[in-house]
């Protein structure tokens, strides 16, 4: 009876060293890892982006993106988007616009930017075509990309 007694709180005290050990070495890497693609990603594309005054001068499409570098749903959205721009890069200008910027609060106010990120889809005549706001499936801007596309 003595040995069960010494013996079962041994047992529990290896069972808690062992889980201490397990979780201190557990290996957290890929969201930190993944999370630093995506910012270089979204910063990626913001330095290869059409620049603004190009892009309204240029007769065709766009869709404008305004993002923030500590925009986790921006920092999520950069593969889709840049998947998109591959695929329409050559009839829609992608642009940037960082809302930090204060170089953009003319645009910020122009197309009333109520977070981020925002993506405000233009005619080729700078109409308004559509705009939306957060998290957004990736079927959805690929619709609007290819409303805007059809209506060139």
């Amino acid at each position: 009876m003595q040995k069960k007694t010494i013996l079962l709180p041994l047992l529990a005290l290896l069972l808690l060293i062992i889980g201490v050990v397990g979780i201190s070495h557990r290996d957290f890497s890929p969201a930190v890892h993944s999370s630093l693609t995506n910012l270089a990603t979204l910063k990626a594309m913001a330095r290869d982006a059409v620049p603004y005054e190009v892009a309204m001068s240029n007769g065709k499409p766009s869709l404008i993106e305004f993002y923030a570098d500590w925009c986790q749903t921006c920092q999520s959205l950069a593969a889709t988007l840049e998947q998109l721009h591959q695929k329409h890069g050559e009839s829609v200008n992608f642009i940037m616009l960082n809302i930090d910027d204060p170089q953009w609060h003319q645009q910020i106010q122009t197309y009333q930017v109520t977070g981020v990120p925002q993506l405000t889809f233009l005619r080729a005549n700078h109409e308004i075509a559509d705009t939306l706001i957060g998290k957004v499936p990736g079927v959805v801007i690929e619709d609007a990309l290819g409303n805007l596309e059809f209506r060139i």
